[in-house]
């Protein structure tokens, strides 16, 4: 049986209008790795991402899996656009 660890990084973050909160859980033993910046991102959009866009399409450039709960019409399909144009420039290459 795989233990789960919840690693106790509630953070948040915040823009004028949203409040993006986010928990981070992976098995015992696994080194958990800092998401990094891409220099040049797959997709940029012509209006400003709120964070919890942000956070899930830094969580996917980085390969790692994610979740995205909202409520309807918050943007989620902007997250499985850029994960759908990840892949495809991977499936390019």
């Amino acid at each position: 049986m795989v233990r789960l660890k919840l690693n106790d990084v509630s953070k948040s973050f915040q823009s004028s209008k949203h409040t993006c909160f986010y928990q981070v859980v992976y098995p015992s033993g696994y080194a958990l790795n800092e998401l990094k910046n891409l220099e040049n991102p797959v997709r940029n959009y012509p209006f400003t991402l709120d964070p919890f866009q942000q956070r899930a399409i830094l969580c996917i450039e980085n390969e790692q899996s994610v979740m995205v709960s909202a409520h309807t019409s918050a943007g989620k399909t902007v997250v499985a656009d850029f994960a759908n144009s990840l892949r495809f420039l991977k499936m390019l290459a």
